[in-house]
């Protein structure tokens, strides 16, 4: 995948910026490679290197398919080409060898003459846009890799952070800008509406710097609850979470895996140091994604810049590839436009019967610390019906959680009034059966969900949103963030 700021490198430097996607094998010849000399070898630079193909860039769905093609064993190589022939052959050069910082284990290290990719990848972020971050933005450089840098925007430009002119440089050269909060607060001790302003208000920074909105949130402190998750999914495509040397949760993401929320293990803390390692060479052996972050280096306590290197070093060598978390973490998600934002909700098909029957997008106060200004406001009478619909792919025999916001904005409507149904479809477009909910609704907003199995041979199906009031009732009736996503992946909408 191309940096999405092509046009704005050319104009301040003549050129596109370097690709954030692109690997630099571990190669295969006798000298060593140590922390002074990591330098990327090209024909240019190394004579060995004279002819050789170049190497193998990797995306988002390149990793998806290897993931999905590890799992049925087939080898990694020839899943970046479209025939064995094309097949990619790796760099002649020289042997890369870590030199550890004092106190690091390298038993079980062993270098290998790579001719096949690593099967997983790694996930380097940076928080806070701490100053010490430009070095070791530029070590990554060497090796190729490009990074996240978490930013706080309301730190930016005070004494040893970076400056706005710094953080746009950074996404100019390819690494990632994510969101990281406007004061660094506990999102847990916030009120939803105060959430709300500190994750908008750095989005709305780091788009009117980069252009870009980011879909990455790095939680200040790691602290979350299930009500922030719930507000994030609307925002961000991914969220991570730190993981101190003690906490005892999943170290990896396995390859091809849409949960949003991400786990990242720190390699500020020296303790830390041997669990990343064995972590690298397991991602050079296993289809999974490991992600590593660190705030400062060098200071009293926490890792050297030399140790924050090996990790990096190592997984060059192993020919790991160094990828972003907005190309392989989460996902879009099944429902296109959930909060109703686009102008005329062309995703949402119109279905409505009864000349008092309507169906539309409308400005009005969601609920506390979700994103958006608009609703979707279903207005019907008696012996009417307000539907709008939407076309969603599934999967058979996958339980799905179907999640939303409602509550009665005129009217004396009942909860019965108002459906949300899943009309299954199989692949040649014929029904196979319906499954309906009738969410609680009242005056203020209250959250629903449900879970619904797709039946055998269900390929899509109609999801409905539809007011029909009984008799003598009428109303008006606002959803929004109506979410669907496998069950597994917890409560969002």
């Amino acid at each position: 995948m191309g940096s999405p700021f092509k046009g704005l490198i050319k104009g301040l430097r003549g050129s596109e910026s370097p690709r954030t996607d692109s690997i630099v094998r571990a190669e295969s010849a006798t000298a060593d490679v140590s922390l002074t000399d990591r330098g990327r070898h090209t024909a240019e630079t190394d004579p060995a290197c004279e002819g050789a193909p170049a190497p193998p860039r990797l995306n988002r769905r390149a990793l998806l398919s290897m993931g999905t093609a590890v799992a049925a064993g087939t080898g990694a190589v020839a899943l970046l080409s479209s025939s064995p022939a094309q097949a990619v052959t790796p760099l002649p050069g020289r042997v890369g060898t870590v030199v550890p910082a004092a106190g690091v284990a390298t038993a079980g290290y062993t270098l290998r003459n790579q001719t096949a990719l690593a099967r997983g990848a790694v996930v380097f972020t940076l928080d806070d846009g701490y100053s010490d971050a430009l070095s070791l933005l530029d070590f990554h450089e060497t090796l190729d890799q490009r990074v996240a840098l978490a930013i706080t925007c309301g730190w930016i430009g005070q004494p040893g952070k970076m400056t706005a002119e710094q953080v746009l440089d950074a996404c100019v050269r390819g690494h990632e800008i994510a969101n990281h909060s406007t004061s660094h607060a506990d999102y847990v001790t916030l009120t939803p509406d105060q959430r709300a302003t500190e994750t908008d208000t750095c989005s709305d920074w780091i788009q009117g710097l980069t252009g870009q909105r980011p879909s990455t949130f790095a939680y200040p402190f790691g602290s979350w609850n299930a009500a922030c998750d719930q507000e994030l999914y609307s925002r961000f495509r991914s969220w991570g979470v730190t993981l101190s040397p003690t906490t005892n949760l999943p170290s990896w993401t396995n390859l091809g895996d849409s949960f949003p929320r991400f786990y990242r293990v720190d390699i500020e803390n020296p303790a830390n140091l041997n669990r990343a390692m064995a972590l690298v060479r397991k991602a050079a052996a296993s289809p999974i994604i490991v992600s590593f972050y660190s705030h400062q280096i060098d200071r009293p306590g926490i890792s050297t810049v030399d140790q924050y290197r090996t990790v990096a070093q190592l997984a060059y060598d192993l020919s790991v590839p160094t990828v972003l978390p907005r190309d392989v973490f989460g996902s879009a998600g099944i429902i296109s436009d959930p909060s109703f934002e686009e102008p005329g909700i062309p995703t949402w098909f119109a279905s409505s019967t009864g000349t008092a029957a309507s169906s539309d997008s409308v400005t009005a106060l969601s609920d506390a610390g979700m994103f958006g200004t608009k609703v979707l406001a279903l207005t019907a009478t008696s012996g009417s019906q307000a539907v709008r619909s939407q076309a969603i792919p599934v999967t058979e025999s996958v339980i799905y959680r179907l999640a939303g916001r409602i509550r009665i904005a005129s009217g004396n409507l009942l909860s019965r009034d108002i459906e949300l149904s899943i009309k299954w479809r199989n692949a040649n477009e014929e029904a196979i059966s319906e499954t309906s909910f009738y969410p609680n609704m009242g005056s203020t907003w209250s959250r629903f969900e449900t879970d619904v199995t797709a039946p055998a041979k269900s390929r899509f199906g109609y999801l409905n949103c539809i007011l029909a009031p009984g008799s003598a009732r009428s109303g008006t009736v606002y959803l929004d963030h109506i979410d669907i996503r496998v069950a597994g992946h917890g409560s969002l909408g």
